[in-house]
């Protein structure tokens, strides 16, 4: 295992416990306004570097940079409001399921490679097992909300599979890590400042966005460095398996900040993470 899987699974480990904390301590409103927070400082903060590094955006870069502006927006604002409406763990194994489906469909239409249907087959038990998931979380109740936060969940994996896509493209034009976090994250704080303006919210007291401060650094602005830096010196299927871990290791952060344990629940999410690693593999077996 090289540096840069390491440091992608570091990124994983650090937003484990964001998501952990968020399902259990913050609401929509307070969700959208953590994401336009900790992305203007991470668009703040890597700018401030990538200047003092004297680094510029090249004409030829601009393409690449609204690209990932695009799948990040996707990708983040999806999956945060989803874990306001379903578990993040439950919504990191849905995403986990539909993650490689993506990167297979891409491959598909982008490099003309063949359907691998058993990957195909391996992510719908992973899908699967995300609704038994919350069955056991929620009974017989499979609202709106519910609904509403897988489809945004398999949304989000489909941004998750862009970004890591135009990651690639932009290690192969010679973009910089740096120069990436700088510019990639406006979209995503400008949607999230839109849907708040937008819908009604509850109002956040001056205390809790100061406390918040302390996650955004701890997970959003270092895991997107590590994530980044890992993401384009590795391959996208290294990127999804390392992403697979997301659920597992979630639901012990859900435990750590109070959640219930249930036996029945943390098997479902040992199958379904094991699943997500037989479907990577099958995956780069289909696309190489």
């Amino acid at each position: 295992m090289n540096k840069y899987t390491l440091s992608i699974i570091l990124s994983v480990l650090l937003q484990s416990y964001a998501y952990g904390f968020m399902t259990r301590n913050m609401g929509t409103s307070a969700i959208l306004f953590f994401v336009m927070m900790a992305f203007i400082a991470c668009s703040v903060v890597y700018f401030i570097l990538m200047r003092i590094r004297k680094l510029t955006v090249k004409k030829e870069h601009i393409p690449c940079l609204i690209g990932l502006n695009i799948s990040t927006a996707l990708a983040f604002v999806a999956f945060y409001v989803s874990i306001s409406l379903i578990p993040a763990s439950i919504s990191a194994l849905v995403e986990a399921a539909a993650g490689p489906i993506w990167i297979v469909m891409l491959s598909l239409l982008i490099y003309k490679k063949s359907v691998s249907w058993s990957a195909i087959m391996t992510s719908l038990l992973i899908l699967i097992c995300g609704v038994v998931a919350l069955r056991l979380q929620n009974g017989s109740v499979i609202d709106f909300n519910t609904v509403s936060g897988v489809l945004l969940a398999i949304a989000a994996a489909l941004g998750a599979a862009l970004v890591a896509w135009n990651s690639e493209k932009a290690e192969s034009a010679g973009i910089k890590p740096v120069v990436v976090l700088a510019w990639r994250f406006h979209l995503t704080w400008l949607i999230s400042l839109i849907l708040l303006m937008t819908f009604p919210s509850e109002k956040i007291a001056f205390s809790d966005a100061i406390r918040y401060l302390g996650l955004v650094l701890i997970g959003v602005v270092l895991p997107m460095y590590f994530m980044q830096l890992g993401m384009q010196r590795s391959s996208p299927l290294v990127t999804m398996m390392c992403l697979s871990m997301l659920p597992l290791i979630t639901y012990m952060f859900e435990m750590l900040f109070g959640g219930e344990f249930t036996l029945q629940l943390l098997s479902v999410l040992i199958i379904g993470t094991g699943a997500s690693f037989l479907q990577i593999w099958l995956n780069s077996r289909a696309t190489a």
